[in-house]
């Protein structure tokens, strides 16, 4: 097993390192870029292992296992980039699920949802709370001159 030095001088067992080959699936992090559906890639998966001893501990208990640490990499650094839009795809060992539509919502509808526009009023209460508020502003107006007429008879 090799060693690497520890904190406090001495040497400690390193953790131990599984690196396999694996068919994963790739898909761009860009929910609306075409490449966003998942195709087969090539990646490496590394499982580390820290045991008691690699985190310092000694005596019977120095090879158990403490806690697994798993990491998915592309094989190929140049499978890295969306073939679509550029930016950097995600690997992963599943398959992402496609859940039947018994809502009548398809699954990635709040994606293909138009830009917020704050000048469109579609209810009753929209409408409430835009009067309310050119209310509220008409106020703030009438209470700046009420201000400025007390602060000018003070000043004379």
């Amino acid at each position: 097993m090799p060693l690497i030095f520890a904190p406090g001088g001495g040497q400690t067992p390193a953790p131990n390192t599984i690196e396999t080959n694996v068919t994963g699936w790739a898909h761009c992090g860009d929910a609306r870029c075409p490449g966003y559906g998942q195709k087969p890639a090539e990646g490496i998966r590394t499982i580390v292992e820290h045991t008691i001893g690699s985190r310092g501990g000694d005596g019977i208990f120095v090879n158990i296992v403490e806690n697994t640490n798993e990491y998915l990499r592309f094989s190929d650094s140049a499978d890295i980039a969306c073939p679509d839009c550029g930016k950097d795809r995600e690997i992963s060992l599943q398959e992402r699920p496609v859940y039947p539509v018994i809502t009548g919502f398809p699954q990635l509808g709040l994606l293909q949802t138009p830009q917020f526009d704050p000048s469109v009023r579609n209810t009753k209460a929209d409408e409430d709370a835009a009067l309310a508020q050119a209310e509220q502003n008409k106020r703030m107006v009438e209470l700046e001159a009420t201000v400025a007429r007390l602060t000018a008879a003070l000043e004379d």
